[in-house]
């Protein structure tokens, strides 16, 4: 038991293309999909990452909710893993004593960077098909979501 963390694009399945004809792929050649879920970033028991997300992003309200995430939230994140300003007072049951859990350096960090820059990517190419099909929605977003 413990702490599993995920990030997570959702990605829109436009019911019509620019030319008005039906765009959505079928499951199983019978369901339309309306909406895809795609993995970003995936992290256990990193504490101090959650910590950072859960008071900055939703007032330290900590319910395994879906936090979403912006472009400017995504910064933010990249910038505080960068420059080891994440919340590092979260020891206790599930972490233990130590708050120390090898993120803050070489692979780890590396990985976790990557995993936000990945997810802002995710945004922007969603933003470009807004502009060229001429979307009525935004066709992705990001959130972050915690189970214990």
């Amino acid at each position: 038991m413990g702490l599993d963390m995920y990030l997570r694009g959702e990605h829109y399945n436009s019911e019509h293309s620019n030319d008005g004809k039906i765009s959505r792929t079928k499951l199983d050649g019978e369901y339309e999909i309306s909406q895809y879920e795609v993995d970003l970033g995936y992290w256990r028991k990193h504490a101090d990452l959650h910590g950072f997300i859960v008071s900055t992003f939703a007032e330290g309200e900590d319910n395994c909710q879906n936090i979403e995430l912006d472009e400017d939230d995504l910064d933010k994140i990249i910038m505080a893993i960068r420059e080891d300003k994440l919340v590092k007072d979260h020891s206790g049951f599930f972490f233990g004593n130590s708050t120390e859990f090898g993120y803050y350096e070489g692979k780890e960090k590396d990985y976790a960077i990557n995993c936000f820059l990945k997810a802002k990517n995710f945004i922007k190419e969603g933003r470009e098909q807004y502009r060229k099909f001429k979307l009525f929605v935004q066709p992705r977003s990001v959130h972050y979501k915690a189970s214990w």
